[in-house]
């Protein structure tokens, strides 16, 4: 009898302790802890620890609702603390997050609306609710752990990959009115200015500045399923796209990067971004491409245009009128006017001339050169840079251009017979004013608050840095390009420089009105019927007084 008892006794015992150890043990693997107790998990538990879940349990996203996940989940981490105990666990640990694991917590995530991550407007309804490009996707399908040491953070990798894979810039997924609202502050890049709102108002394209800012193609090498599998019926399952991403995406959770090749979206390597151009011109074979590269020339530094810089395409300028051979539009100033406004004009004008200008004279001094000069290499260096400039038409790069054809000049003027040519047009000093206003040295004789100015003379002559009566775009006002406490009279009045006033006053062969309304005729007082000098009524830095005039009258 009292074996029985011994026997019920132990029995119950038994089963008591089993249920003690299972239970221990279904609380020990509850505890985030015990996950990182496996040299295996330590790397995602470090992360978890540092990352916004760190309050929440691993079982309370690792296991579903519901009793049945509850019970499933327990015998599965049980069984690991077993493989682990034993060493028959593998390095390659696995596990699957379901929606509604993240929906406990994250259930007003599809009602919300539109939001703001990382300054790019998302919506989670549409993403969850309805399919995405014939996808149904998951809520690890963008949160996931791809980058080590982030837990569970979106993963931007997954947007890249899924908006532009086979498709082109600007459509379809593509479209970067999707993601992105217009700025509407200003921006500079490359020291240039650029006002975004000016984009909806000439109906511009953001693939024609930003093209280069989507780098892969996301293809998916065939190998790589040879990674996970090597059964040859599932290999012939390749070209099955819509069943294997139904099986990787929708029913398991398989990283897209782990089939696919990587897309890179944002401010990448400032290179020119490929255009339909590039069939015809490419580098080293059309001088277009080349001048706009700034490479190519002879005997100067490569110098890319700044729109090459920031990436502006062929078809960011040739949009204008009739369509030239190969399907691209023509270009005009209205192309530079429709970014950068109407100001740009006389800008664009400028440059034209300047690079007419500098062309007709290394034309002209071409012909003065000797024979020995002809049969030279650096001969063919001059008309090399002269056929890049006409050909490719230097607007396309005037600096570059002109730097060109500076140097095609210089050895033009060195080999020449007589020395005498023509005088280049340059500014003695370099200037980042240059880039734009490179017609600055031909404008001999324009007007400043009614007096005679010669920027060739203050300029190119004499030195006088921009700066000196200029003030810098970024401190102008209401359009004043002088500086306000410009003062002419601190050079030219003096003794030395006082005596031709002519060169700045055109009055002085005038009738001029005076205040009290009195008629004064400076052409018979400065003329040959009287003969004065200007100094005799003007004294230097001063003005006239009445007292002049009673000396004579």
């Amino acid at each position: 009898m009292r074996r029985i008892r011994w026997s019920i006794f132990l029995l119950f015992g038994g089963i008591g302790a089993l249920f003690l150890f299972i239970v221990l043990m279904v609380q020990i693997s509850s505890s985030p802890s015990f996950c990182g107790s496996c040299h295996v998990m330590k790397p995602y538990y470090e992360s978890w620890a540092t990352s916004s879940h760190n309050k929440v349990l691993c079982v309370e996203c690792h296991i579903p609702p519901g009793l049945g996940s509850e019970i499933r989940k327990k015998f599965e981490a049980i069984s690991m603390a077993v493989q682990y105990i034993t060493k028959t666990y593998g390095t390659n640990p696995w596990a699957e997050v379901e929606d509604a694991s993240c929906l406990r917590c994250h259930d007003k995530r599809l009602i919300e609306g539109k939001v703001y991550f990382k300054g790019v407007i998302f919506d989670h309804t549409p993403h969850l609710l309805r399919l995405r490009r014939g996808k149904k996707l998951r809520c690890t399908s963008c949160h996931s752990q791809i980058v080590q040491g982030k837990h569970i953070s979106a993963t931007e990798s997954t947007c890249f990959l899924c908006h532009f894979k086979d498709q082109k810039p600007g459509e379809g997924t593509a479209r970067c009115e999707l993601c992105h609202t217009t700025p509407t502050k200003v921006v500079r890049a490359q020291g240039v200015k650029f006002n975004h709102r000016d984009v909806k108002r000439f109906g511009m394209k953001c693939s024609w500045c930003h093209s280069g800012s989507i780098k892969g193609n996301g293809d998916v090498p065939k190998e790589r399923c040879l990674v996970c599998h090597n059964d040859p019926s599932r290999l012939k399952k390749y070209e099955e796209t819509n069943l294997l991403h139904r099986i990787h995406v929708t029913d398991h959770k398989v990283e897209c990067l782990n089939c696919h090749l990587e897309i890179q979206h944002g401010a990448l390597s400032l290179k020119p971004a490929g255009t339909t151009c590039d069939k015809c011109h490419q580098s080293g074979h059309n001088d277009v491409r080349d001048l706009y590269a700034g490479i190519g020339g002879k005997g100067v530094r490569p110098s890319p245009s700044k729109m090459f810089l920031t990436n502006v395409t062929c078809e960011g300028c040739h949009f204008i009128g009739d369509t030239l051979k190969g399907g691209l539009k023509r270009a005009n100033e209205v192309s530079c006017m429709a970014c950068h406004g109407p100001k740009f004009l006389s800008i664009y004008n400028s440059w034209r001339n300047a690079l007419s200008v500098a062309l007709k004279k290394v034309k002209t001094g071409l012909k003065t050169v000797d024979g020995d000069f002809t049969k030279s290499p650096t001969y063919k260096d001059v008309l090399a840079n002269i056929g890049m400039v006409e050909k490719a038409k230097g607007i396309h790069n005037p600096t570059y251009a002109m730097d060109l054809l500076r140097w095609s000049f210089e050895q033009i003027k060195a080999a020449s017979k007589d020395g005498k040519l023509p005088e280049w047009i340059d500014i003695p000093y370099e200037t980042p004013c240059e880039v734009c206003h490179l017609d600055v040295p031909l404008k001999s004789s324009s007007n400043y608050k009614g007096f005679s100015f010669s920027h060739t003379l203050h300029v190119s002559r004499n030195g006088i840095r921009c700066s000196v009566c200029h003030r810098p775009h970024e401190e102008r006002e209401k359009g004043e390009v002088t500086r306000p406490d410009l003062n002419c009279v601190q050079c030219h009045h003096t003794k030395k420089r006082s005596k031709d006033c002519s060169r700045c006053h055109r009055t002085v062969q005038r009738e001029i009105k005076l205040k009290d309304g009195r008629k004064f005729p400076h052409g018979f007082h400065a003329g040959e019927d009287l003969g004065l000098e200007c100094s005799n009524c003007h004294k230097v830095g001063a003005k006239v007084s009445s007292e002049v005039c009673s000396d004579c009258h």
